[in-house]
């Protein structure tokens, strides 16, 4: 069975390490790539990882090493990235809210 692929968006923050770390444990996904704004902490984090940084979504989601993105970030920021990753073709776990608003979701 092939592994999924994952990108973890807002991977620097508390909730990013987490899904992270949840990723790593298992046995049918594989962490290729994490993402934040902040290119400090990223790039330490990356390299502990042993995954590629990114700082710019559309150069992630363009990527053939990642299948699916977890988002990770402050949940104003949800929606676009989400709507971005599945136009992109990845799939996509969000944390909640999906949006902030019932319509946008």
């Amino acid at each position: 069975m092939r592994r999924v692929r994952f990108a973890v968006v807002g991977s620097t923050g508390m909730i990013g390490r987490v899904h992270v770390d949840a990723i790593n444990r298992l046995e049918n996904a594989r962490l290729t790539a994490v993402a934040a704004v902040n290119p400090a902490p990223l790039i330490e984090q990356a390299s502990q990882l042993h995954v590629r940084a990114y700082t710019d979504l559309d150069e992630l989601f363009r990527s053939p090493d990642v299948d699916a993105v977890a988002v990770a970030t402050p949940h104003p920021s949800h929606l676009p990235i989400v709507l971005k990753a599945v136009r992109a073709g990845k799939h996509v776990l969000t944390d909640k809210p999906m949006a902030v608003t019932v319509s946008e979701a």
